[in-house]
């Protein structure tokens, strides 16, 4: 589609839930993200903190820091049943 970009090179492989296998608990990070503005990726340095049901990503944009958070469910197979994903401004230090 005009305008709408795939990532490359290693976030695209997360994107296209390539990167765990089929039971991978990021295959939803596409339908939350969607598709790229830009054709250019850009490398963000950024903190990961694992939790049961989901995660937290800190880091920074232009537009200031932030932090996701992002939680999923799961079947007992250990197949992902849905996931979901909020943006906070980062609390100043």
């Amino acid at each position: 589609m005009p305008g709408l970009h795939l990532p490359r090179r290693g976030f695209g492989k997360v994107w296209g839930g390539e990167a765990l296998g089929p039971s991978n608990p990021y295959t939803f990070v596409r339908n939350c993200l969607g598709y790229g503005r830009t054709a250019e990726e850009q490398a963000q340095p950024v903190v990961v903190q694992r939790f049961q049901r989901g995660f937290l990503l800190s880091g920074a944009a232009s537009e200031g820091r932030y932090i996701y958070a992002v939680g999923f469910s799961t079947y007992t197979n250990g197949g992902v049943a849905g996931g979901s994903y909020e943006r906070f401004p980062e609390p100043a230090r």
